[in-house]
């Protein structure tokens, strides 16, 4: 006996999860030199401990890994 799957087919177009999405800013920011592997890591380790879901990039600045001026010069 064979059982269908009824997975909903909109839930394919869902945006990616967060943790998707920390990867890619991770690797922009570790590629352009921004931060090094290390702080990528430990400001990983920290959000993970955190009791509320915090996106990668506030935790590196409040960390003092990131600054907002550094955000905004890396499009120019």
């Amino acid at each position: 006996m064979h059982h269908r799957s009824t997975q909903d087919p909109s839930a394919s177009r869902a945006p990616p999860p967060q943790d998707d999405v920390s990867e890619q800013i991770a690797a922009i920011l570790r590629e352009r030199g921004i931060v090094t592997h290390e702080q990528l890591t430990y400001a990983c380790r920290v959000r993970g401990k955190l009791r509320n879901e915090y996106p990668l990039i506030k935790v590196l600045r409040e960390l003092g890994y990131l600054a907002t001026r550094q955000m905004a010069d890396r499009d120019q």
